[in-house]
């Protein structure tokens, strides 16, 4: 098993292998190579079928979120619920949102387009990914509670 860490510029910062897991078994890899400010995407491959999932925490554990892998890329995703400086319950919600170009040898153009709760048109953002690239973006509107489209 290999996980490649690459970099918001597509370009490739580091390796890491794991050998003779067993069947079923649990792996947790932790990137030493990109610093603690290292921010960009990772893709995992076996000779095996795998799942997996990502948890990122701050040094100090007040911040922390986990997320499901995903197997493939697709030209249309959708995030059903994403807010930017959001008031509820005593704290401010914010979400990152992630987006990585799969492709090995082609740039990709995408536009992130957001909705407010009653559907209506909240905001575009766009942007160029270089192959393996990617980028994290925040909704520009302040206050939003709402969803994206990708």
């Amino acid at each position: 098993m290999t996980i490649s860490f690459y970099r918001q510029d597509g370009g490739l910062q580091c390796t890491a292998s794991a050998s003779n897991v067993a069947p079923r078994a649990t792996y947790v890899f932790f990137p030493t190579c990109g610093g603690n400010n290292f921010l960009g995407s990772a893709v995992v491959t076996a000779n095996q079928p795998l799942v997996g999932m990502g948890s990122e925490a701050r040094s100090d554990l007040r911040f922390a979120m986990a997320y499901s892998s995903f197997q493939g890329g697709t030209r249309t995703a959708y995030g059903p619920l994403v807010f930017r400086a959001y008031a509820f319950g005593g704290y401010t919600w914010d979400s990152g949102i992630a987006v990585q170009n799969l492709s090995t040898s082609a740039s990709a153009n995408i536009t992130l387009t957001y909705y407010n709760s009653s559907g209506s048109l909240a905001g575009t953002q766009s942007a160029t990914l270089n192959p393996r690239g990617m980028q994290a973006f925040f909704a520009p509107v302040l206050g939003l509670k709402g969803s994206v489209k990708i």
